[in-house]
């Protein structure tokens, strides 16, 4: 009998990575444009439980899709399993062309009819306040509303979940799966104005999800661009991380909402980003040599860049001042050891690290952590603790808990500019914005979490973040002994 005591050891390896240009002034991610292609047999796209980012039953969401024939384009579930539980379509288009909306258990609302084949843009909205349920078909609002109370999932003991391209058995004229393209799906909790939804549409030619601009900077639950080009995982471009899951034999095609910087005067671009301007300058001096009530004017002194600069990795063309460059550090990681503990009867084993980052970049930064391994806790000769599972997929649990026949290393991070995800309200984590000690476990997984983001420059004093470790073992669980070792990658990333 060897299972006596168990020792733990986290080598933590730390990274950080920060863009410094003096040639930009605006840096955005743009990785390819595509959209879901959608075969009419059996393949969908799911979303996580969004639940916990829902205080009432208000609720928009928008989605551009393009059929060629009839069939459910967004439906909502109170479980993972579609068609089983409760279940609805919500936005359907029939063989005649014509486009339905309904929350349950309302009457439909026609939002008109589109052609085959063509790009269009649909709004579903719900007002709490009002009780009124209307639409948005192509920038245009349906001609009638209905009134009535919601009722949602989340109000009757299910999870909020919404798929794109499932087939119902509760349906609005159809139920088919859906047979053509979606792009860009977007769900708030709040009943978005006229004009928002109108912007939404933007004569026709979309407008890409944004979280730092309105309509996407308030109330936004879960956003999808579908521009990952491969793969069952669909980027949620919220802060929130709901990414979505692809089910089934799905393609990726070119899409229909695009990215679309402004055009000033030049562009740096690759495959893998655009930079909106750049330049090339010398001297200058940044005073304000003329202002009024609308602007103020900073002089440079230098030249339009005239053709053209590339590498493998970029090209420059342009520019207009010189802009300046942002730092981003982090503290020196440490080994961390958790004290041992029998593995023939139950017991917590915990600890923790903590972190200083500090950035004068004005957009801010973001901590990410992740394990090289998974499970991320084990031995050399391939004992484990489980990654811990929280009850409800991709939210946190308020309270640690360890199965009786389970082992388990969770995590739960702590300090001031902690996500939204790891804040609490007392009760649930992902709402409210208290930040509970000893609350809000986690798993560790081999991709990064956000743990920590601050939209703003902390520059000089930076910001502690601090993770707490536990490993439990439950109380009708042996557990083997030995050296047990986990090598946790910590990022910092500037805005």
């Amino acid at each position: 009998m060897n299972n006596l005591f168990s020792k733990y050891k986290i080598k933590i390896i730390l990274l950080f990575c920060f863009f410094s240009f003096s040639i930009f002034s605006n840096f955005v991610f743009a990785e390819g444009n595509y959209a879901l292609s959608f075969d009419g047999v059996n393949n969908y796209m799911i979303t996580p439980n969004l639940a916990s980012y829902f205080e009432t039953d208000e609720v928009t969401f928008s989605v551009w899709f393009k059929a060629n024939a009839e069939g459910v384009i967004v439906s909502e579930l109170g479980q993972n399993t579609p068609n089983t539980g409760w279940h609805d379509s919500q936005i359907e288009i029939l063989s005649s062309g014509e486009v339905k909306i309904r929350v349950w258990s309302l009457n439909p609302v026609s939002l008109g009819m589109v052609s085959f084949e063509t790009w269009h843009n649909v709004t579903l909205r719900y007002n709490t306040v009002t009780d009124i349920l209307d639409g948005f078909l192509d920038g245009e609002e349906a001609v009638s509303n209905i009134l009535g109370d919601r009722s949602a999932p989340f109000e009757n003991g299910y999870s909020q979940i919404y798929a794109l391209g499932v087939a119902d058995g509760t349906n609005l004229g159809s139920g088919l799966y859906f047979n053509g393209l979606i792009d860009e799906f977007v769900v708030w909790n709040r009943s978005l104005s006229n004009s928002e939804i109108i912007t939404l549409y933007n004569n026709g030619s979309g407008l890409y999800g944004d979280k730092s601009v309105a309509p996407f900077n308030s109330g936004l639950v879960a956003g999808y661009h579908f521009d990952e080009g491969s793969g069952f995982t669909v980027t949620d471009f919220s802060d929130n991380g709901n990414n979505g899951t692809v089910n089934g034999d799905i393609n990726y095609v070119s899409g229909f909402v695009v990215y679309n910087p402004p055009s000033i005067i030049s562009k740096m671009f690759s495959v893998n980003y655009i930079m909106d301007n750049d330049s090339i300058n010398f001297g200058g001096m940044d005073y304000s040599v003329s202002e009024s009530g609308r602007y103020v004017l900073l002089d440079t002194i230098g030249e339009i860049g005239t053709g053209n600069s590339s590498s493998i990795s970029y090209s420059i063309s342009a520019g207009y001042r010189s802009f300046s460059s942002s730092y981003i550090s982090i503290s020196a990681a440490n080994d961390v050891s958790l004290p041992s503990m029998s593995g023939l009867i139950s017991g917590e084993s915990n600890s923790q690290e903590s972190w200083l980052v500090k950035t004068d970049n004005s957009a801010g930064y973001e901590i990410l952590v992740k394990a090289s391994t998974s499970p991320a806790l084990k031995t050399i000769d391939g004992s484990y603790f489980n990654d811990y599972a929280p009850s409800v997929s991709n939210t946190p649990d308020y309270m640690f808990s360890v199965g009786s026949t389970d082992s388990t290393f969770a995590f739960s991070p702590e300090g001031q500019d902690i996500s939204q995800k790891y804040l609490d309200d007392g009760f649930v984590c992902g709402a409210g914005n208290y930040d509970t000690q000893d609350r809000c476990w986690d798993g560790f997984s081999t991709t990064g979490k956000v743990i920590a983001y601050r939209s703003s420059s902390n520059h000089p004093d930076g910001t502690v973040t601090n993770i707490k470790y536990k490993t439990a073992i439950g109380s009708n669980k042996i557990q083997d002994a030995g050296n047990y070792t986990s090598v946790i990658i910590v990022t910092a990333v500037a805005l």
